[in-house]
């Protein structure tokens, strides 16, 4: 549904809005389990958006520009990887008009940016279902566990046990 790219730029943001102060790449790579060379490219994205500040110095590092209240998460994916949709047949069979089915894909990408529209990043940190907003993982360390049944901002498979982490608790 979204990109492995777009769901990093989520995880940056809703760990950002979670913390007190600029948190720099390396910290929120480890946080969020997003490679850092890939984060940094994430973030300056997201910073050209106007969604994120970076600030130098030895406080330095990213925090949101808005409140978590008055940022949704479809501004975010569409700062990175937009929703697409069908305004005309992308093959030119029908001109304007859309087929049966490009017709329903628009439909399931209009749903998708109204849900996403809907949903601040406030919304998902409040809504943890008794974790942090992004997925656990079971860890090896004695006496500590995460919780497997996490809740994740994607629902794809992965090989990758470290795809789908979470923030430390």
């Amino acid at each position: 549904m979204i990109s492995q790219t777009t769901e990093y730029a989520l995880r940056a943001v809703v760990y950002l809005a979670d913390q007190d102060g600029a948190r720099t790449t390396a910290m929120i790579a480890q946080a969020t389990h997003v490679p850092a060379g890939y984060l940094s490219k994430v973030m300056q994205a997201l910073s050209r958006a106007e969604l994120v500040q970076s600030q130098r110095g030895l406080r330095g590092g990213f925090s949101l520009r808005r409140r978590p209240e008055s940022l949704t998460a479809l501004e975010v994916i569409n700062a990175i990887d937009p929703i697409q949709r069908f305004h005309t047949c992308p093959v030119n069979l029908h001109g304007e008009a859309l087929c049966p089915l490009h017709r329903r894909l628009d439909e399931a990408g209009r749903l998708v940016e109204e849900t996403f529209g809907d949903t601040t990043i406030a919304d998902m940190i409040r809504d943890t279902g008794g974790s942090k907003p992004l997925c656990q993982r079971p860890t090896d360390d004695a006496g500590s566990t995460g919780n497997a049944a996490g809740r994740s901002l994607s629902s794809r498979p992965t090989t990758d046990p470290d795809q789908h982490s979470t923030l430390a608790t």
